[in-house]
C-alpha cells in the first residue's frame, strides 16, 4: 500500500515549481491517491453516498512552489470548497487530518452559527486535536485553545475553521497503522460533518 515517507516530506526542499510539483506527484500523490480513496471508500459504505478524490494540483501556481499540498474527500464530483469537507494536508513537518471549511463556502454563515452555538459539543473532541484558522499556514492551536479562530471564522467573511488531529512527521513515517489513525479521526469528525452538511441543507 502506498504511505508517506521521509521523501514525501522532503519534497518540499526542492527549488523552483516545476521540480517540486515533480516531487509531489511522484512522491506523494500516489499516497494522497490510494488515501483519499480508502476514506471514501469508507465513507460512502458507512452512508451510502458517493464520496470523491480531489487530490490538489496547483495549477494556478506560476511561479512560488507550494508549501503544503492535500487531497480533499467530499460529496461533490465537481469539486470540494463549496461545503465542509475531509482533508489530508501535508507540509514539511506535519501531516494534518481535517474537517476543513475554507474559501468561503456557500453555506459559511449557517455552519459557523451552528459552531458557534455548539462550543459545548466541540469540547468534547478528543484533547489531541486542533484548529486552525488558515489551510495556508502550518500553524494550528490547541482546540481548547481556539475560541478565537471561532469568533473569527463567525464574524469575518473571509475567514476559514478546520478542525482535526495533526501528527508530526515522524509519528507518519513510522506509525503501523496510519490509515486505522486517519479513518478513527475522519470517525470521530464524521457526527460534526453531518450536522453542519445538514445545517447548509436547511
Amino acid at each position: 500500500m502506498e504511505r508517506f515517507t521521509k521523501e514525501s516530506f522532503a519534497v518540499f526542499e526542492v527549488e523552483g515549481l516545476d521540480a517540486r510539483m515533480d516531487a509531489i506527484r511522484k512522491d506523494v500523490q500516489p499516497a494522497f491517491a490510494t488515501l483519499g480513496q480508502e476514506i471514501a471508500e469508507h465513507l460512502t459504505q458507512k452512508t451510502g453516498e458517493t464520496y470523491y478524490v480531489h487530490i490538489a494540483q496547483h495549477r494556478r501556481r506560476t511561479v512560488h512552489a507550494p508549501e503544503n499540498t492535500w487531497v480533499a474527500i467530499g460529496r461533490s464530483k465537481r469539486g470540494y470548497k463549496m461545503e465542509a469537507h475531509f482533508q489530508l494536508s501535508l507540509w514539511d513537518d506535519r501531516l494534518f487530518i481535517w474537517l476543513a471549511m475554507i474559501d468561503q463556502p456557500k453555506t459559511k454563515a449557517q455552519m459557523a452559527q451552528y459552531l458557534i452555538e455548539h462550543k459545548a459539543e466541540l469540547a468534547k473532541f478528543p484533547s489531541d486535536f486542533v484548529v486552525s484558522g488558515s489551510h495556508l499556514v502550518s500553524d494550528c492551536t490547541p482546540l481548547s485553545e481556539s475560541h478565537a479562530i471561532l469568533e473569527r471564522f463567525v464574524t469575518i467573511k473571509k475567514s476559514e475553521y478546520q478542525i482535526g488531529r495533526m501528527l508530526t512527521k515522524e509519528e507518519v513515517v513510522t506509525i503501523p497503522n496510519l490509515t486505522d489513525k486517519i479513518l478513527k479521526t475522519i470517525e470521530q469528525l464524521y457526527p460534526l460533518w453531518q450536522e453542519l452538511a445538514e445545517t447548509s441543507e436547511m
